[in-house]
């Protein structure tokens, strides 16, 4: 699915496998079903496992990665015309 030039979404198996770019925003995702969640934008890098049951996420200006804990985040999904 391409809405705007740079800006894409790649589905596999019924949205279990999902890659998204949307270069106006910075911003990348890829998730493996509930199991793996990669985002990267700007502000922050993501990864979670299990939807947000456990992951590393790092801010801006900073080095390490930190542990978290139960942040549940929505997949993003691109609105439908």
């Amino acid at each position: 699915d391409q809405r705007a030039p740079g800006d894409f979404r790649h589905s596999l198996l019924w949205d279990g496998i999902t890659f998204e770019r949307r270069a106006a925003e910075r911003r990348t995702s890829f998730h493996l079903g509930p199991l793996l969640g990669v985002e990267a934008q700007p502000q922050e890098q993501r990864i979670a496992l299990g939807n947000g049951l456990i992951g590393l996420k790092r801010a801006p200006g900073e080095r390490a990665w930190r542990l978290f804990f139960g942040q549940f985040a929505k997949k993003s999904r691109s609105p439908n015309p």
